[in-house]
């Protein structure tokens, strides 16, 4: 496995990443002090014409048997707070790690899930793709830019 990647760097290359696929009004960083259990906020439209919200927690940890309370706790915080003017509550979170998830872990979210809305596990093998791709785009971009 590769080194960890800082959180600060994985949120920030994150945040354009989601940006650059659906827009920079549709994405916000919310780290720091009042982030409610999730570092990102972000929208789509979903195929009925309902704009949903999504959170993504990061961690730069490996997710594990000693960490699973102190997520499943900020995830509990995460689904009950408003986050924007819009008075809606999430739809469901992403938890991200640059780590790896361990199998005990999976099954602590899976079995703590019942009370929540949809709760998705990212690791560094399922996070790598996505960042890899969005990588390639923006060397691809710099590249034609430089070009023209």
């Amino acid at each position: 496995m590769e080194e960890k990647i800082d959180e600060k760097k994985l949120r920030l290359e994150i945040i354009k990443a989601l940006e650059s696929q659906i827009g920079k009004e549709n994405v916000e960083d919310k780290h720091g002090h009042y982030e409610f259990g999730c570092d990102i906020i972000f929208y789509i439209v979903d195929p009925f014409g309902e704009k949903r919200k999504f959170g993504i927690q990061l961690k730069n940890v490996n997710v594990d048997g000693s960490n699973t309370h102190e997520i499943l706790g900020q995830l509990s915080v995460s689904f009950g707070h408003e986050y924007s003017l819009d008075k809606k509550l999430l739809d469901a979170v992403y938890v991200i790690t640059s780590g790896t998830i361990s199998p005990g872990a999976e099954e602590s979210f899976k079995k703590a899930n019942v009370g929540f809305r949809n709760v998705y596990l990212i690791d560094y093998k399922k996070l790598t793709p996505f960042l890899e791709d969005f990588r390639k785009k923006l060397y691809s971009q710099k590249t034609i830019t430089k070009e023209t």
